[in-house]
C-alpha cells in the first residue's frame, strides 16, 4: 500500500515542469534559510519595540460591570456625616468604585519578549485586529481600558503590517521565482 501510493512520484520525472518545479523547491531550501534567519531578526526587532510601547498596557479587569477608565485598585472617595449632638463633622471613606477582582491579559500582549514575539508573528500572519483594538483601548497604566481611547498605536501596526505582509513576503516569493527561473533556463 505504501509502494502504492508512491506511485504519483514517477510524474515527476517525466513531466519536465513538475521536474524543475521541485528541483527549484529543493535548491530554493538552501537559500530561504538566510532569508528565514533575516526575517526572524526583523520580526524579534519589531517585537522589542511593541514591548518598549505597549508593556502593561493591554490588562484589563474581568468583574462585570467594572467602570471604563476606573483605577483596578479601587476609588476612595470622601463624604462627609455631621454628628447632630456636638456638631463634629467626621469624614468617613467609602469605595466609590470597588478594587478590581480580576485583573487579567488577553492571550497576545506585550509584557514579555516571548509573548511580544507570539503577538508579532499573529499580527505579521493577519490576525492582528484583537491586539490593535487592545493597544487603541488602553487608558492608562492599571485602569480599565476605554473603547477607541486613542489610535496613535494604528502606525505600528501599519508599519508592521506593510513591513511584514508586503515587504518580506514580496522577498520571500521573489527568492523563490528567482531560484525557479535560474534552474528553468539551466535546464533548458
Amino acid at each position: 500500500a505504501i509502494i502504492l501510493s508512491l506511485r504519483p512520484m514517477r510524474l515527476v520525472n517525466r513531466i519536465s515542469t513538475i521536474h524543475t518545479t521541485i528541483a527549484s523547491i529543493i535548491q530554493t531550501v538552501k537559500s530561504l534559510t538566510s532569508l528565514v534567519a533575516i526575517i526572524a531578526l526583523i520580526k524579534a526587532m519589531y517585537a522589542v519595540v511593541g514591548l518598549q510601547l505597549f508593556m502593561g498596557q493591554f490588562a484589563y479587569c474581568a468583574d462585570d460591570g467594572f467602570e471604563e477608565g476606573a483605577s483596578r485598585y479601587g476609588e476612595l472617595a470622601d463624604t462627609p456625616s455631621v454628628n447632630s449632638s456636638s456638631y463634629n463633622v467626621n469624614i468617613t471613606k467609602y469605595w466609590k468604585t470597588e478594587p478590581c477582582k480580576k485583573w487579567v491579559n488577553p492571550t497576545f500582549h506585550y509584557d514579555d519578549f516571548g509573548n511580544a514575539f507570539m503577538s508579532t508573528f499573529l499580527f505579521s500572519a493577519g490576525g492582528w485586529g484583537n491586539t490593535l483594538f487592545s493597544a487603541i483601548e488602553f487608558a492608562n497604566y492599571d485602569h480599565q481600558p476605554i473603547p477607541t481611547n486613542s489610535y496613535v498605536p494604528v502606525m505600528y501596526f501599519l508599519v508592521g503590517v506593510f513591513t511584514f505582509n508586503f515587504f518580506l513576503k514580496n522577498l520571500f516569493i521573489a527568492l523563490v521565482f528567482e531560484t525557479y527561473m535560474h534552474i528553468r533556463s539551466i535546464s533548458s
